[in-house]
């Protein structure tokens, strides 16, 4: 079981906004299965956090049907 969720961006108002999925702790899934994910969620985006440290997060990006360098 992976867990996720989902978020409304550039909006106070949930529902509305940019939807985008975020999967927290993704350090342990291949880059299939964090595509296989993004498509599944079906969000413009969805970004996956690898990890961690001194502050700073590792992210990746997917849409439904390919990685990209950045979002946002």
């Amino acid at each position: 079981m992976i867990a996720y969720c989902e978020v409304s961006a550039f909006t106070d108002t949930p529902g509305h906004g940019n939807r985008a999925g975020v999967v927290l702790d993704a350090g342990h899934l291949t880059r299939q299965d964090m595509q296989s994910l993004a498509a599944m969620l079906d969000a413009p985006e969805t970004v996956f956090v690898l990890g961690h440290a001194d502050g700073l997060a590792r992210v990746r990006y997917f849409t439904p049907t390919q990685e990209v360098d950045f979002c946002g």
